[in-house]
């Protein structure tokens, strides 16, 4: 996974963007994997880890009304907590994660269930995957996930 950090903190060296991140499932590992990358501070403005529905609504203004409705793992909340964070820290680019890392399913979802979203260039971005195993091999697993679709992105693709 350095790999595609060192690639990720490269490419928004080289375009000149900054990041900001909002995390849920994976409770800091998206900023821990940026920061451990030397010149890091040049891209990375901060990140908040959303853990619970209360920190989704009050410290990232997603509606009450949305989380109740849909749960906190859903496109549209990733979605929001990417565009959110990315306003929240006036950052060129926002990163989500949200998901079930386990051990048992919450909200009628499965374990392994996850969205990333990403707010670039006012477009919005969320995906949706399933990942196996225990809790830190799927936290694992999105955070490099979403490394990837973000470098994917900037490398036009």
């Amino acid at each position: 996974m350095i790999e595609i950090s060192h690639k990720l903190v490269n490419a928004l060296k080289e375009r000149n963007l900054t990041l900001s991140t909002a995390e849920s499932i994976t409770g800091g590992l998206v900023a821990k994997l940026i920061t451990d990358i030397p010149g890091s501070s040049k891209v990375y403005l901060g990140g908040i880890v959303a853990y619970s529905p209360k920190a989704k609504i009050e410290i990232l203004k997603i509606d009450r009304e949305i989380v109740e409705m849909l749960g906190t793992v859903d496109p549209l909340v990733a979605e929001l907590m990417s565009t959110n964070v990315r306003n929240l820290f006036k950052a060129d680019i926002g990163l989500s994660t949200t998901g079930i890392a386990g051990p048992d399913p919450i909200e009628g979802k499965p374990v392994g269930l996850s969205y990333v979203g990403i707010s670039v260039n006012n477009k919005n971005f969320v995906f949706e995957n399933k990942f196996q195993g225990d809790r830190i091999i799927i936290r694992e697993n999105v955070a490099e996930f979403l490394l990837k679709k973000l470098l994917e992105i900037l490398e036009g693709g």
